[in-house]
């Protein structure tokens, strides 16, 4: 999809929101006062679980400026999605956003380094930023092929459907992200980033992932990923190697989410240790490649930083 952003009135991101309190705050904008107006509402499936609560006085689910805020009441994970729109043709669409866990009985999955989300608008096309920018392309039965922005889902719980394959691309050249899949009983090869692995059209689903940080600068950094295994609970795995598989074994994948978290200088000890999966056997045959999809352009920006518990309190 092309976006012309000197034509564009206003850009929609979408965030990963998980159970929990949080304040979402207007926090800057390019523009200054000019800075656009955000509005802010439910994503799909999320309508019922998550409430949006405003500043005495303000509109329900809109943002007029920097400094301005609403509190986040989520009962489930879910998303919400975030729309700036201009004030004037002139005027820049960046903006910078906080979400701030209030709670201190949050999960700490959502504790420790601030994670920054530096997200893009193609409609609802967020990209993730503070850790180097991560994208995923997977070809998903009756679908073709779906790209998804760090954090965010390929089918999933809310619309479940079997992958085939997998791609994923760093937004880095310091280090890397290798994959293996489980495919028809065999572990498929280590795939560098940019190399698409499992197939497509043959209604063969992946029933296992592996995925591995590789090269130095990978010690400060972390993969975060969940999946959803048919008849399964959503497994969540952190670290710097990982492996998901379903209960049986032999459970197609019908959902995945998977991110990068990045230590700070100031919270590198709150990056978790490595998740290290079991010895990984040579297969007889490597699976068949398939071409790339092509690469995204790089939009404007809407930024979003989720705040620590231990730096809110």
């Amino acid at each position: 999809m092309s976006f012309d952003v000197d034509q564009a009135s206003e850009r929609t991101s979408s965030i990963a929101v998980s159970r929990g309190l949080f304040a979402l705050r207007y926090t800057e904008s390019a523009a200054g006062a000019g800075g656009p107006i955000a509005f802010v509402r439910q994503g799909p499936g999320s309508e019922a679980t998550i409430r949006l609560i405003p500043y005495p006085g303000d509109a329900p689910g809109r943002l007029e400026g920097a400094g301005s805020c609403m509190v986040v009441v989520a009962e489930q994970p879910g998303n919400l999605q975030i729309t700036v729109r201009r004030r004037d043709r002139s005027n820049s669409l960046n903006a910078t956003f906080q979400l701030q866990g209030l709670d201190e009985r949050k999960s700490t999955r959502m504790e420790g380094t601030p994670v920054v989300s530096d997200m893009t608008g193609h409609g609802s096309d967020p990209v993730v930023s503070g850790a180097p920018g991560l994208r995923m392309f997977a070809h998903v039965a009756r679908q073709g092929d779906v790209e998804a922005r760090d954090g965010q889902w390929i089918a999933g719980p809310n619309a479940p459907a079997p992958i085939e394959g997998i791609e994923i691309r760093l937004e880095t050249q310091e280090f890397d992200i290798e994959t293996q899949v489980l495919v028809g009983g065999r572990w498929s090869r280590w795939i560098g980033s940019r190399s698409y692995v499992g197939t497509k059209g043959r209604a063969i689903p992946l029933t296992g992932l592996r995925f591995r940080l590789v090269g130095d600068a990978g010690a400060n950094a972390a993969i975060e990923a969940e999946c959803l295994f048919l008849g399964s609970a959503i497994q969540s795995r952190s670290g710097q190697q990982i492996e998901l598989v379903g209960s049986s074994g032999a459970d197609p994948l019908v959902g995945i989410k998977i991110g990068l978290r990045l230590a700070s200088s100031r919270a590198a000890g709150s990056i978790a240790q490595p998740m290290v999966a079991q010895p990984m056997p040579t297969p007889s045959q490597s699976l068949p490649q398939a071409a790339a999809p092509s690469p995204a352009q790089k939009p404007a920006r809407v930024r979003v930083f989720r705040a620590s518990e231990a730096r809110s309190s």
